[in-house]
């Protein structure tokens, strides 16, 4: 996972007017998500000592029933040579698997705005440039099939905690008011760190903070601002 796919692979999928640093930049946006997940770094100490090992927290964490959730996201670093600088938000829901996201992209110092929706089900996603003026568009771009760069599996945040490697429990940690367990590994075919702050009373997650070394240098840093909302994500029209 973590494959940063040449822009021809996808290129079908794609606006047929992104340049070569946007079409990187999406595909980065894209493979990242592989672990979409929860925070920001900067957590603060706090005094209680998990008794659990890293092994049983996830197994809790798994079994904690996370239907959906809300979060911001933060990613900076290069991919391939491009520079890039991402903030936004998006939602997700695991039944059925969708995710939907506004991100903010500074690619080689221009700034694009993009609306993506992903269904895991059927491995599809919809994309739609909405700044700057001159690649805007009111319609919905279409890629289907792009289970290569965006594989269902990885999307789906409940899934994720038997793939972390090396799992070790770094301490109990607060992070925006709420006392977590900070569990580090790896991930399968990445290099690079995976770190998970997951809440101590309900098990659901606050944060995820991915580093990633070798070619893709990045940072990428998810937030949960709210979990089992009932919230839902329709599909657009394209």
């Amino acid at each position: 996972m973590l494959k940063i796919k040449r822009a021809q692979d996808v290129k079908a999928g794609l606006p047929a007017f992104s340049s070569k640093p946007i079409l990187a930049a999406m595909l980065v946006v894209a493979a990242l998500f592989v672990f979409a997940g929860c925070g920001a770094p900067g957590a603060t100490q706090a005094k209680p000592t998990p008794t659990l090992t890293a092994q049983q927290i996830l197994t809790k964490a798994q079994a904690a029933h996370l239907t959906d959730e809300t979060f911001t996201i933060t990613m900076q670093g290069s991919a391939a040579g491009t520079s890039l600088d991402v903030t936004g938000d998006g939602k997700g829901t695991e039944n059925p698997a969708r995710m939907a996201m506004t991100l903010s992209m500074v690619v080689s110092g221009t700034t694009l705005t993009m609306d993506m929706v992903v269904d895991l089900t059927t491995n599809t996603t919809y994309t739609k440039i909405t700044a700057p003026a001159e690649l805007a568009s009111n319609k919905w771009t279409k890629a289907t099939d792009t289970s290569s760069t965006l594989p269902t599996s990885d999307l789906q945040l409940s899934a994720q905690y038997s793939k972390l490697t090396n799992a070790k429990l770094v301490g109990s940690e607060q992070v925006n008011g709420k006392n977590t367990y900070h569990i580090q590994g790896g991930v399968p075919s990445t290099t690079g760190t995976v770190d998970l702050y997951i809440g101590q009373t309900d098990y659901l997650p606050v944060k995820m903070v991915l580093n990633s070394t070798g070619d893709s240098a990045i940072q990428m840093t998810v937030t949960y601002t709210a979990v089992n909302t009932g919230i839902t994500i329709d599909l657009p029209a394209a």
